[in-house]
């Protein structure tokens, strides 16, 4: 116990002089800071006192003030996330981030009667949302359902102001069981175009005309280049049956397309498409669609007097035999260019007269009010059962004309009408392919050929070097004639 206290004792002697020790150091400290301030520039103790202010606002600023719920010290809300920089489109997957919309576009397999391939189907819609398109419809792009593959499209005629849009879109697989659904995007204010014309029309298309132009010469869509030169004061901007369509009068208006290989040898296969409006119709005189080559008829040995000898129809090959002793007036007059030749066939030797025979030629035209096929080279002359009357005048039809070198075939509004069987190489020929023009006429001894022309109007004229299909056909007559029925337009997405 005394050991103890007199630690304590020791203890109690020692604290004052600590305490006096520490006392004396910081007095130096302090001696020492004032003796460096007062030494200092006017510069650096201006940079101290800033450094001072800065430390004393950077204090001030990490102080918070106390809250008002003492509760939300313990439970502090989660500070706010960061939003995407790019939101995600609607529908999932987007073919194009830089297109800012899009519709689906479902196609009724119930128009198809078998499927097909390659097909260019007919888009005709007026939509008030494809007003943020650009005013060309330069970013209009159509694609599978995919999202990836873009497809083939040529657009004839767009108005941004009120959304109408008429287009062809080549459809790889088009399935008759089972809908086909296609995606449109658009709004893209800056990207260049997105057609492919050439590429929407299969290699067996030679001449793909829309006859939508209003001046200038007559496109050819197709990836031939068979373009047209309108002639005779043809009148350009005639309504159509899609978007606009070309006027022929009996005064001599028609198109000409220069002759070029890929117009000039089909072999054995073909077909002639397209929609005819006829103004008038008189039975004996031929309203021509469209032909190729010329088709005359001569009596070498004309003597200056015309008779009924002098009358000679030579229809390419054909002196049909059938028809001896049967003078005119026969049960066709001699300006009729669609039957088979008749004259007084029994004279023939006996007049020692020789007969002309026509250039190669194939060729549709209304004649008789019948709408005739000919095919030079393959013994054939195809008739439609369908006859057209004044009642029918102004009135749209649709027509086909195919040869698969085995037979012909007339189609009418998409219904197979007539068909022969027959078979051979059609003919080949360089003259100019026309349009609304025929020469395919008789003429005696020296009288000049007489030409004929369409009183009526067409639209969509195509030549293909294969035989469309019986589907091919009925799907395009629905698709042009009812476009909106084939298809189903789905909400905007963005």
């Amino acid at each position: 116990m005394h050991r103890y206290q007199q630690l304590i004792k020791q203890d109690h002697a020692i604290s004052p002089i600590i305490g006096v020790v520490l006392m004396i150091a910081l007095l130096v400290a302090i001696a020492a800071t004032v003796i460096i301030y007062v030494n200092m520039t006017s510069v650096e103790k201006l940079s101290a006192s800033e450094r001072m202010i800065d430390s004393l606002n950077q204090q001030l600023k990490d102080q918070v003030a106390p809250p008002d719920n003492p509760e939300d010290l313990q439970n502090p809300p989660d500070p706010p996330e960061d939003p995407p920089e790019d939101p995600p489109k609607q529908g999932g997957s987007w073919w194009d981030e830089s297109w800012e919309y899009r519709k689906s576009i479902t196609i009724d397999h119930t128009i198809l009667t078998d499927d097909l391939t390659h097909y260019p189907i007919l888009l005709s819609i007026k939509d008030s949302d494809l007003s943020k398109a650009q005013p060309d419809g330069d970013d209009i792009v159509f694609t599978l359902d995919d999202h990836e593959t873009q497809l083939n499209h040529e657009i004839e005629y767009f108005n941004s102001a009120n959304g109408e849009l008429v287009a062809w879109i080549e459809i790889p697989q088009l399935s008759s069981t089972v809908d086909t659904t296609l995606y449109m995007y658009y709004g893209n204010g800056v990207c260049g175009s997105q057609q492919h014309s050439d590429d929407v029309w299969d290699s067996n298309y030679v001449l793909v005309h829309h006859l939508e132009e209003t001046a200038g010469e007559i496109d050819d869509s197709s990836s031939y280049d068979n373009d047209g030169t309108a002639m005779g004061g043809l009148r350009l901007d005639a309504p159509g049956k899609i978007d606009g369509a070309d006027e022929f009068d009996l005064s001599g208006s028609y198109i000409e397309v220069t002759n070029a290989a890929s117009l000039e040898n089909y072999g054995n296969s073909i077909s002639i498409e397209g929609w005819f409006k006829y103004e008038s119709i008189i039975s004996f005189i031929p309203l021509p669609i469209v032909e190729k080559g010329e088709r005359i008829a001569a009596d070498l040995n004309y003597d200056g007097v015309v008779d009924e000898d002098d009358f000679v129809i030579i229809q390419k090959h054909f002196l049909n035999p059938d028809n001896g002793g049967d003078r005119y007036p026969s049960p066709y007059p001699p300006w009729d260019i669609g039957h088979d030749t008749w004259c007084d066939i029994l004279d023939v030797g006996a007049l020692g007269h020789q007969f002309g025979q026509s250039n190669p030629v194939w060729a549709v035209y209304i004649v008789e009010n019948k709408l005739r096929f000919t095919l030079s080279g393959t013994d054939a002359i195809l008739e439609s059962s369908t006859s057209f009357t004044e009642d029918d005048v102004d009135q749209w039809f649709h027509f086909a004309a195919i040869y698969d070198g085995t037979a012909s075939y007339l189609y009418i509004n998409g219904v197979l009408d007539n068909s022969t069987e027959n078979s051979g190489s059609i003919d080949a020929t360089a003259t100019s392919l026309k349009i609304g023009k025929s020469e395919m006429v008789p003429f005696i001894g020296p009288i000049d050929i007489l030409p004929y022309y369409m009183d009526g109007v067409l639209d969509e004229i195509r030549i293909s070097n294969t035989p469309r299909s019986q589907a091919w056909i009925e799907t395009s007559y629905t698709n042009q004639m009812h476009p909106s029925s084939c298809f189903t337009i789905g909400d905007e997405e963005s």
